[in-house]
């Protein structure tokens, strides 16, 4: 399947999770057609797709804002008042400016855009007359339909955020999903492909490969951890990703900073565990890797829902608190998921061939 195109893809400022699908996306696109260039429009670094992207792919990086999301506080708290005025701006501007970003676009001659929930790509590719595919699991006019009764001014803004997405030429959703579209091509959960074995990456970490440890994270974003002291109390080996200039080890514990070389999917399947905030990259990392996690749950997120139910029919979490995060007290309860059992995962591959195929597939201008 050979199309000569150059694609835009443009990724959601909010989180990680957004990012780390794209990656399984791109390579995916790339294993298929060799030739395909990419536009990556996103803020995030170079220093991000030169680490998950396949070494061989041609790409460019335009760094820029491409969605609001909301705006968080630390990786648990929103401020919803920000997120409003934000907002505001920001689709002013959908409207109004990016035009060197659409110039961009046209003379390096983007065939089609991609979006990962990024309503500025479908704004753009509209405005120049390019096939739109968006890409989710979830889209911001749903969340932002929840937060109405907090705030109403959420009212306009999902219904001007829902007519962009409406707006798209195809839409493909990624289990588990969070309102199922009936004219959306739906797939298996997308994820990270794993690149090196358990031995290799506990070799880095400076742990023996026959001992067994336990993944700290929340979600690629810095947090202040307050239990540090109740670890190193533990017979357990832990590896913390956090806001550290350089790995680090201290008896039990690896202090690993969140932009470091080891690649964080093979850093969950060495794992025994996880304890972590759980968004999508998170949530089906680990189901990729079968394995189990504490997960913490933010109930005024909407799609914290879908998630929890999602690992929960897999058998793969126990829930715990924000309060018993922070305090420690979860240290207690790692031993209770021993009495998880995952379910079959025969069949259940990773759904990024299907959406690689599906991009390829769909006419270019």
């Amino acid at each position: 399947m050979k199309v000569n195109a150059k694609i835009a893809y443009f990724v959601s400022s909010h989180g990680f999770g957004h990012a780390t699908r794209t990656v399984a996306i791109l390579n995916e696109i790339h294993s298929i057609d060799k030739s395909v260039e990419f536009l990556l429009v996103s803020d995030l670094k170079e220093a991000f797709w030169k680490q998950n992207l396949t070494s061989s792919i041609n790409f460019s990086n335009y760094r820029t804002r491409t969605d609001v999301g909301i705006v968080q506080k630390d990786p648990f708290r929103y401020d919803l008042e920000e997120t409003i005025q934000s907002l505001s701006k920001f689709l002013k501007s959908t409207d109004i400016g990016h035009e060197h970003l659409a110039q961009t676009l046209n003379s390096m001659g983007v065939k089609k855009v991609i979006s990962d929930i990024s309503p500025l790509g479908v704004v753009i590719a509209n405005r120049l007359k390019i096939p739109s595919i968006l890409v989710e699991n979830f889209t911001w006019d749903w969340i932002y339909e929840s937060l109405t009764s907090e705030k109403k001014e959420f009212l306009l803004i999902s219904k001007q955020v829902k007519r962009i997405y409406e707006s798209v030429a195809l839409r493909i959703q990624m289990k588990p999903f969070c309102k199922k579209n009936d004219r959306a091509f739906q797939v298996n959960p997308v994820h990270r492909q794993f690149r090196q074995s358990p031995s290799t990456i506990k070799s880095k970490l400076g742990i023996d490969p026959s001992e067994s440890f336990t993944l700290i994270s929340t979600g690629g974003i810095s947090y202040k951890y307050q239990f540090l002291q109740k670890l190193e109390q533990s017979s357990r080996n832990f590896v913390i990703s956090g806001n550290f200039k350089k790995i680090t080890k201290s008896n039990n514990l690896v202090f690993l900073p969140i932009d470091s070389n080891l690649y964080y999917p093979d850093l969950v399947r060495s794992s025994n565990q996880v304890v972590s905030k759980v968004g999508y990259g998170t949530a089906v990392e680990c189901w990729a890797a079968g394995k189990k996690l504490l997960g913490i749950f933010r109930d005024n997120f909407r799609e914290s829902n879908v998630l929890r139910k999602f690992l929960k029919n897999e058998g793969l979490v126990h829930e715990i608190t924000l309060e018993n995060f922070d305090n420690g007290e979860w240290i207690q309860e790692i031993n209770k998921l021993d009495g998880l059992t995952p379910v079959n995962r025969e069949g259940k591959n990773n759904g990024n061939r299907a959406v690689a195929q599906k991009i390829l597939e769909y006419p270019s201008i």
